[in-house]
């Protein structure tokens, strides 16, 4: 960086009136050495100036350091303002050594061994000239000086650019030798009117004269203020029998030089008289000090008093408001304590209904299921007597000798096992056979227990799947049940015995007029309805003819010897063939039925079970 007021171009300075003066070079009044690899020295503080004031005042030398920095400063002054001529004495001459001797070490760091050593960080600080011809690293200690960086910022600037790693606190003390050597320089150039004051700087010097006046002003004060205490010391330190304050001596200093100090009493023309005032005026003294005491203590005792009115006072305001404050806190405790109680009562009231509600809903529910099962009940006991009385001829049907007739009417072959029902009674017409062959009484029995047993037969066949169903596909089956709006199933045989179930819920009326529908007879007892129902359904879903149905049957020459109904037609089968089928591949008749036997009252009415199913029902 150039010197304040030129810029640097190539071995030229470029200045702002446009001269162009090449460098002063050569001579040791531009070259100050400074020893950056310490702690530099820090610029004239006020408490330096300070303590060499107070040395200076009280006679005592300079100490060593001041000594020492002034004889710096002195010597960087002649340095610069003072040229040394190439035939000084033989002390100049040690000096100029000494400068040379430094100027070849900071040339050879520069371009020898020196120059490459590095640290981490930068490199190593060495002793270096300050001059006027700043190389980088000082145009940047400049630059960043002037732009406000602390010394810091500055520091680490040179450390990260890989330049010289000065201590931070040697910036401040190479900034302002630089300063030094560039006012130096400049003041050769003003000399020899190479350069000149620029527009603007005389409005900047003036400014600058008037806050230098303050700072002179405010030191001279602080100066004069420490004036007459040291007066004091040394008025106590002549005569150490006297002590006066630095107020006393400057009071009396100034009163000596115009003239109107009192003289001495020792030197008074009437010391009798002097005495007397003196006297008086110590009573006076006196009374003033006993006064001022009096009232000092009033004051306080007033102070006292207003002290305490006040404690008390805050003391009273404190209290209203904790008062204040409890009386709320009592009205917001009752409030909540009404709230809560209120609520519990509600909830208790909500409670008790609820579970009042709770009970009479248990109740009317309780009531309407009770009611249901009854009508069910009722139901199903109808359709019970109307199955049991509804055509007596069925019972004929049932005896043994009928059950021969129909077996040799459909022949060896004809109809056995082509829809026969999971819960055929064959079992069941075994047991009734064996029960009639008990003696003499039990002709009676049979006689009297024959229209009970042929209603649990009834029973059992009419609650059977029917058999043409049997025959019918799962798609079909399925259609049947979205018909009666009845659930559906992936399983047969529940789709069959759903189907069954819901025809036989169904009154004889609701039969018949289901077969008028169908374009079916609707005569003969319930059975039969059903009968022809299954058929009905058999032969709309497959568009044939039902195994077993009034035209299959009536083919048969023998068939037509004998009135049968339909569903006796279906029902009687081999006994052979249908045992398997009802009871499974593990049946015994003889073990089984001897079971059974045992289950039967010899009066013809079946024993019930703890389960309340009839052993007799096979539905």
């Amino acid at each position: 960086m150039a010197p304040m007021g030129a810029t640097k171009r190539g071995g030229l300075l470029d200045f702002n009136d446009g001269e162009d003066v090449p460098f002063i070079r050569g001579g040791d009044e531009d070259e100050l050495t400074d020893d950056d690899h310490g702690a530099g020295d820090d610029a004239d503080t006020e408490s330096n100036d300070e303590a060499d004031d107070d040395d200076f005042l009280e006679g005592t030398p300079v100490s060593g350091h001041s000594l020492h920095k002034n004889a710096k400063a002195g010597g960087v002054l002649d340095e610069v303002n003072h040229p040394a001529s190439p035939h000084s004495n033989s002390g100049d001459d040690s000096k100029s050594d000494r400068d040379a001797n430094v100027a070849g070490e900071s040339s050879a760091d520069e371009d020898g061994i020196l120059g490459r050593k590095r640290i981490t960080g930068g490199r190593i600080a060495l002793p270096k000239k300050i001059t006027a011809d700043l190389d980088s690293e000082d145009e940047i200690i400049l630059r960043m000086k002037q732009d406000g960086y602390s010394d810091f910022n500055i520091a680490e600037k040179l450390a990260q650019e890989g330049r010289i790693r000065y201590d931070h606190k040697t910036i401040s003390t190479r900034y302002n030798r630089i300063k030094i050597a560039i006012g130096a320089r400049k003041d050769e150039q003003l000399d020899a009117e190479l350069t000149d004051w620029h527009e603007g700087e005389d409005e900047i010097l003036i400014e600058a004269m008037a806050k230098a006046e303050e700072v002179m002003k405010s030191r001279i004060q602080k100066i004069t203020d420490r004036r007459f205490r040291y007066v004091a010391d040394a008025l106590h330190n002549i005569k150490p029998s006297v002590i006066y304050s630095p107020k006393a001596c400057e009071k009396r200093y100034y009163e000596v030089m115009n003239g109107t100090a009192k003289i001495p009493p020792e030197l008074d023309d009437d010391p009798a008289k002097r005495a007397e005032e003196k006297s008086i005026r110590y009573i006076a003294y006196l009374e003033r000090q006993q006064r001022e005491k009096t009232e000092l203590l009033a004051a306080k005792e007033r102070a006292k008093l207003e002290d305490e009115r006040y404690r008390l006072e805050l003391a009273n305001r404190r209290q209203a408001i904790a008062e204040k404050k409890s009386k709320q806190v009592s009205t917001q405790y009752q409030k909540a304590k009404a709230m809560v109680e209120r609520k519990e009562k509600e909830v208790a009231k909500y409670r008790a209904l609820r579970i009042s509600t709770s009970a009479a809903l248990e109740k009317a529910e309780s009531a309407k299921t009770s009611r249901e099962m009854a009508k069910q009940r009722a139901a199903e006991e109808k359709r019970r007597l109307q199955e049991d009385y509804g055509d007596m001829d069925y019972d004929d049907e049932e005896t043994p000798t009928g059950r021969g007739r129909r077996r040799e009417s459909l022949g060896s072959s004809e109809g056995s096992g082509l829809f026969v029902s999971t819960y055929a009674s064959s079992p069941v017409r075994r047991i009734v056979d064996k029960l009639g062959d008990m003696g003499p009484a039990s002709k009676t029995r049979s006689r009297t227990s024959s229209a009970p047993n042929s209603h649990k037969r009834r029973h059992s066949e009419a609650n059977s799947p029917p058999g043409p169903r049997t025959l019918l596909s799962v798609s079909d089956l399925s259609r049947l049940l979205e018909k009666r709006k009845l659930p559906k199933t992936p399983k047969k045989n529940l789709m069959l015995q759903r189907l069954h179930d819901y025809d036989a819920s169904l009154s004889t009326a609701e039969l018949r007029q289901k077969l008028s529908d169908l374009g079916r007879s609707r005569n003969g007892p319930k059975a039969d309805l059903l009968a022809r129902i299954q058929e009905a359904e058999y032969e709309n879903a497959t568009g044939k003819l039902a195994p077993g149905s009034s035209s299959s049957v009536t083919e048969n020459p023998s068939a037509s010897k004998t009135k049968r109904s339909r569903l006796s037609e279906a029902v009687v089968a081999d006994e052979n063939e249908i045992e398997p089928t009802i009871f499974g591949e593990d049946y015994n008749p003889d073990e089984d039925e001897d079971d059974l036997l045992d289950n039967i009252n010899v009066g013809g009415k079946p024993k019930r079970r703890s389960s309340g199913v009839d052993p007799l029902v096979f539905g």
